[in-house]
């Protein structure tokens, strides 16, 4: 948004210099213009959760009760899906139970279909960024803490969305999640306003994601599973050669779960009780 702010004073200054004497109108301007759109401000100069951030979120009390508490399994299941695939909230929020869950026949593996054409449920209409359908594959991590099971009730009750008790806001799936998931971090004390440091909201797993993965040893490139744009972060042959995995090197789901189950956050997890 600034960005688009910036430029549209550029052009006013200069407008204003060149053609006031022609009459146009020097009292147009871009200050106390307020963004109104979709995305939450700023969110993209969202950074990476700290070490220390995870844990109180991953670990503390209140993520133990919306483990145990099945109402609430809804807001448990975002936040580690979040965690382990680095999605964008409405590609996780959209997802079809009933056609986007899948199970790769040559590997085993699950994934996630990520797909703006698979069946919707009637009230959104589906959206993928780039325009690229992706499999987005399910860590072992998920599988382990019981992601599955939560998958075949949702299939079972015939939900054509991920998370039903959110409903739908302007056709996107994930409107009043976002809310919560804004709402939830500031009320644990993980909300950071620091300018250009900022935690807001679901899209900090983004880069999350790919700065652990980064880390690991050797380090791991998950842009394609988050769904980057190609180009939005450097996939170079120089930085293979220096460790980085890139999507060239995996061509099938097996080999893509395989390069996102090297990823370990190092920090402990509240299981659903009888997962």
């Amino acid at each position: 948004m600034d960005t688009y702010i910036a430029s549209v004073r550029s052009f006013l200054v200069k407008a204003k210099t060149d053609f006031q004497d022609q009459g146009f109108p020097i009292g147009l301007t871009t200050q106390g213009i307020k963004y109104k759109g979709k995305r939450e401000e700023d969110e993209n100069k969202q950074r990476a959760f700290r070490k220390a951030e995870l844990i109180r979120l991953f670990e503390g009390d209140e993520m133990r009760t919306l483990a145990q508490d099945k109402k609430l399994h809804h807001c448990y299941w975002i936040l580690h899906l979040g965690l382990y695939t680095g999605a964008r909230v409405n590609e996780i929020c959209q997802i079809n139970p009933q056609t986007d869950i899948l199970k790769d026949e040559e590997s085993g593996y699950w994934y996630l279909w990520i797909d703006e054409k698979t069946e919707a449920d009637p009230r959104i209409r589906k959206s993928v960024k780039t325009g690229e359908s992706r499999r987005l594959p399910i860590h072992k991590k998920l599988i382990e803490l019981g992601i599955l099971s939560y998958f075949e009730r949702l299939k079972a009750t015939g939900s054509k969305l991920l998370f039903p008790e959110w409903q739908p806001v302007n056709q996107r799936a994930s409107g009043e999640a976002e809310k919560w998931g804004r709402k939830f971090f500031r009320d644990i004390g993980v909300r950071d306003e620091t300018p250009n440091g900022k935690i807001l909201g679901m899209h900090a797993f983004r880069h999350t994601l790919l700065t652990y993965g980064a880390m690991q040893k050797p380090p791991l490139n998950l842009q394609y599973i988050s769904g980057h744009a190609q180009g939005d972060l450097p996939v170079t042959a120089e930085g293979a050669a220096k460790g980085y995995y890139t999507q060239s090197m995996f061509n099938s789901v097996g080999e893509t779960t395989e390069l996102l189950n090297m990823l370990d956050y190092g920090i402990s997890f509240h299981k659903i009780p009888g997962a």
